[in-house]
Parts: C-alpha cells; structure tokens; sequence
C-alpha cells in the first residue's frame, strides 16, 4: 500500500510537470505586441494589441482572424461581457462592439488620457483604469462614462470584479484600492508593498492575489483587508496573474516565462520551451489558458487538472530485447508523444518525447532496467493512461 501511496505522489507531480509543459504556441498572423486576452469560453475569444489590432477566434485559437476596430491607436485591454458586447480600452480611447468584434464604434475619447484595463461585472456596469489614477465608471452599458475620485495620483493598471458590487483595483507603488458598492465609491487599502503591481485576481470575495514588480506576489484571504507578501524571488515582473482556484496560479512578464503555482502563490515554478519574448497577460475558462505578448505571440493550454483524470486501461508494454527498446501495444489508435516509467519506488526512470510508431505499436529504444515490477503514465492528446508491467 505505501508503494502504491507513494507512486500516486510522483504521479500527481508528474502531473503538474505536464501541466508545466502543455503550452503550445498559436499562430496569430500578426508580429505586434498583443497586451490582452479574453475567452467567453473554451471556443470564442478575443486578443487585442498594439496599431489596433483586434483578433478573434472561435476554435480556441487554432485559428485566429483580424478584426477591423477602426483605429491604429494602441489598445491594452480587451474584455466581452457576452458573444456580441465587447469593450476595449487604450490609448485615449474606449471602443464598444456589438457583433461580437466585427465592427467598433467609439465609447468614449478623451486626448491624453491611457487606459490600461476595462473590465464589466454585468451588460450595464463597467470600470476603466488609467494612468494617473484615473476611474471611470459606466452604469448604462457605455453610453456614458464619469469620473469617479480614487483619491491617488499612481497609475492603475488592472481591475477585479467578482461580483456587481465588489471589485479591486491595483496600480504602481503597490496601490490597491476596493470597491463594495459596484465602483460608485473606492477605498485605498494597504497592500503590504511599495512595489509596481500590474495585475489583480480573485477567486471569490475573500480570496486574491496581486502580482508585479520583482515576480512579487502579494495575497488576501479577508477581501483586501490584510495583505501577505508571498513571493518576490527573481528580478523580472509579474504583468499578469490568474487562479483557477484556491491553490493553482499562473503568471507571466517581462523575463518571456510562464510560472505555475500549486500552493497558493507561495512558490513558483517555471514552464521550459517558452520563446523568451515578453508576455502580458494571461487568461483561463475552466482547464482552458492562453498567454499573448510581444511580437504576436499567443501559447495555449489544456489542463491537465487531477489524478483524477487519469484512465486506468490496461495497455501492453514489454522489452523488446531484440530491438533493444520498450515495446507498448494498444487497442485502440492514440495519440501518444510521450511516456514516464517509474520503480515500484516512485522515482520515475524514463521519461521520453520520441517515439516511434509501428501501426498500433510505439517503439522507445532504451536500456534494459533491472528486473520488476515497474509504473507507466502515457498522456495521449485527450487522455492520459497509468499501469504496470513486469520486467523479467
């Protein structure tokens, strides 16, 4: 029973591990900086860029399409309320869509003003940041926008709604500022940093974390109240964070790296075979993640979320000892890339990406471990397989 307890343990981080690694690159059909991302659901969403640029893709992003908005003006925020009503905001201007981003019309135009996020809790509330500590709130679905005091002069970089009445603001010089009354009013609270922060995520009306400058990560579990520094390893920063739920995080900045968190911000891993080019902003709809940034990029993942997900069908695998490599027979075609073999121990003695297909046969040359029994986890493209085999 221990072996078995301890196998799930590898197993579970080995999870983790391809979760680390399952971003693939998009191609967007565009080279200019792309600052947001936003998906209405797993299909359907929406980047947004500098020069104007909108994109919009409704098959997760295997294809993306250019948008026309109407203006070369920088645009740093994107976000839909639904298939139809989008929002972008940028420089000196905030653009509505109706059709789902066939065409833009503007919401509102102000010279030398920057807005940095727009974000809407329902059809008729929305907030926009900007620098120099600027609100704007609307309550008619963008007809008209006011002023509202936020009684600091920093910039304010993102915004977080988890609901129509409360919301979180946070800015440069570790500014986080909090709404209960749907944005008519905000509350300067302290964060617990004087760091830059670039972005806000909460879970639920009590759970959030802030990130920024220095990779810092600062996090509340009371709404806002108190602030627990987490994380401040490393000298990039953090220009985007995001939970999918109380213990998994993901972030992203200026180094060109994907991070990952499983403890709740504390620590933070990093994902290989990312290209090094600045990244922005993250996003995620259920298992669902994309990450844009410099250059048109955009990386796409599909989670891997639990144990639980794996299926316990029994496959074939043995030595080939004429071939000098594992033999793994199936019943059914898959798509396998991969495989982790691992001692009764738990300590994982293979783990390979090249395989060679024979028919319904995979071939992976290695070296013949000692005799025993041993474990393997095989991730196909929709699901992944664990089982044991014999070596004699």
């Amino acid at each position: 029973m221990l072996i078995v307890i301890l196998l799930l343990i590898f197993v579970t981080n080995d999870l983790h591990s391809l979760q680390l690694e399952d971003w693939y690159k998009q191609n967007s059909g565009v080279v200019v900086r792309l600052n947001s991302v936003h998906f209405i659901n797993k299909n359907i969403g929406w980047v947004c860029g500098h020069s104007g640029t909108i994109l919009k893709t409704i098959d997760q992003g295997a294809n993306w399409i250019a948008m026309q908005s109407g203006t070369v003006r920088d645009l740093n925020s994107i976000f839909f309320i639904n298939s139809s009503i989008g929002f972008v905001g940028g420089n000196g201007v905030i653009l509505q869509s109706n059709n789902g981003g066939e065409s833009w019309k503007e919401s509102y135009y102000e010279v030398g003003k920057m807005f940095n996020k727009v974000f809407f809790s329902d059809v008729n509330y929305g907030i926009a940041v900007g620098n120099s500590g600027l609100i704007l709130r609307t309550t008619d679905g963008g007809n008209n926008w006011n002023y509202v005091e936020s009684s600091v002069s920093r910039n304010l970089m993102d915004i977080y709604f988890v609901d129509k009445n409360n919301g979180w603001i946070c800015g440069l010089f570790g500014v986080v500022l909090q709404t209960t009354n749907a944005g008519e009013s905000w509350n300067v609270i302290n964060s617990g940093t004087i760091r830059d922060l670039f972005s806000v995520h909460f879970v639920d009306k009590n759970n959030g974390w802030a990130s920024g400058y220095r990779n810092t990560v600062v996090a509340t579990t009371n709404g806002g109240k108190n602030w627990e520094l987490m994380h401040t390893q490393g000298t990039s920063t953090f220009y985007s964070i995001f939970f999918t739920d109380l213990n998994n995080g993901w972030a992203l900045g200026n180094e060109g790296f994907i991070y990952y968190s499983s403890d709740k911000g504390r620590n933070w891993d990093k994902v290989p075979n990312i290209s090094g080019r600045f990244l922005f902003d993250i996003y995620f709809v259920g298992e669902y993640g994309w990450a844009v940034g410099d250059a048109g990029t955009i990386y796409h993942n599909h989670l891997v979320s639990s144990v639980q997900e794996i299926i316990a069908e029994n496959l074939l695998i043995r030595y080939d000892y004429h071939n000098g490599g594992f033999l793994i027979e199936f019943e059914n075609d898959s798509n396998f890339s991969s495989i982790y073999l691992y001692d009764i121990y738990g300590n994982r003695i293979l783990a390979e990406h090249t395989i060679q297909r024979r028919g319904r046969q995979l071939f992976l040359q290695a070296k013949k471990p000692a005799s025993g029994m041993y474990f393997y986890l095989i991730p196909s493209e929709k699901r992944i397989y664990k089982g044991k085999f014999l070596i004699h």
